[in-house]
């Protein structure tokens, strides 16, 4: 039977500077790409033919801007700047997708270390790196994991602004 409480215990960092808890999230951040191009969708059906073809206009300077082609700049920004970097292709329409989604396993591990521990955090983490609907979702060219990112960013900033009062302000803002 799996024991949760030695689990964590051995995950426990012990060090003062947190080298532990790094390497164990890199590894989680590590294992989780790794299943995301294992099962790597790519530009799919749905909307992701239309981010597709509004962030190859953005990135050839050809944008036409009319009501429905700026709707998510957040979106087509970042897609159009790996297309000037890498050229099209199904993974350069994807790498703000895997970018977000392991910005989510940081976030997730942060926020589980502000509520209780390393260990909480960095079981959350690992958790969240093999959650199906993440894993299927960050290889296609859709909003929703680059919006789970920014909506954990916008909560990790609160509660950084409940524990450190110094900046609280600052965090509260940056927080929505």
């Amino acid at each position: 039977m799996l024991n949760i409480s030695s689990l964590l215990k051995k995950l426990n960092p012990k060090d003062k500077k947190g080298y532990k808890a790094w390497f164990w999230l890199l590894l989680i951040v590590l294992f989780a790409l790794a299943l995301r191009l294992w099962f790597f969708v790519g530009v799919g059906l749905n909307d992701d033919f239309v981010y597709s073809d509004l962030s190859n206009r953005i990135a050839e300077g050809k944008f036409e801007l009319y009501i429905h082609s700026f709707i998510r700049p957040m979106m087509l920004l970042p897609i159009a700047f790996f297309y000037v970097l890498f050229g099209i292709s199904h993974y350069s329409s994807t790498l703000y997708i895997l970018f977000s989604a392991a910005g989510i396993l940081v976030v997730t591990f942060y926020i589980g270390k502000i509520l209780f521990n390393k260990s909480v955090g960095l079981l959350a983490a690992f958790i969240a790196s093999f959650a199906p609907i993440f894993v299927i979702f960050s290889s296609e060219v859709v909003p929703d994991i680059p919006l789970a990112f920014f909506w954990g960013l916008g909560v990790l900033l609160f509660l950084l602004g409940e524990k450190n009062r110094k900046h609280a302000n600052l965090n509260y803002f940056l927080s929505g």
